[in-house]
């Protein structure tokens, strides 16, 4: 498999788990959930609850579920509420786009320099070093996206 299929296939893998993590409610489960809980906050409390809710794209109810049931640091991966992991995952997967568009700019450079063959040999071998760094920079991004979103 080439270096560009690999690249797309991590990209893509990133792009669906990001779109799953989208959703502001969460997802059902067999039998429902028969049990309910009911929370007092302060106005100050609940403020901060319904902004952390908003700032994360979930419901409170989602926000505090997933809280209360995010393992502690020794027993995650990451240590962070699926909520958070959606938030970086959105980012670095906006970093992944960006860094792409360089890339393809890059390679534009390199297309058009060689089919004028007005470009020394010096500055052709720069533009491919940094394509390639480039490329492989996206793996990592992807790789680390992926392993925030589980």
């Amino acid at each position: 498999m080439s270096d560009r299929s690999e690249e797309k296939k991590a990209g893509s893998a990133a792009k669906n788990i990001a779109r799953s993590l989208r959703r502001r409610r969460l997802p059902n489960v067999d039998g429902g959930r028969p049990f309910a809980h009911q929370v007092m906050a302060s106005a100050e409390e609940e403020e901060a609850i319904q902004a952390r809710a908003r700032v994360l794209g979930v419901t409170v109810p989602r926000l505090l579920l997933e809280s209360a049931l995010t393992p502690t640091p020794e027993g995650s991966v990451t240590g962070l509420p699926p909520a958070d992991k959606l938030a970086i995952t959105d980012r670095m997967y906006g970093l992944s786009v960006s860094v792409r568009q360089v890339g393809r700019n890059i390679n534009q450079i390199a297309k058009a320099t060689n089919a004028t063959g007005s470009v020394d040999s010096d500055l052709a071998s720069e533009l491919s070093n940094a394509l390639t760094a480039l490329q492989a920079t996206l793996v990592r991004i992807d790789a680390a996206m992926l392993d925030v979103s589980r």
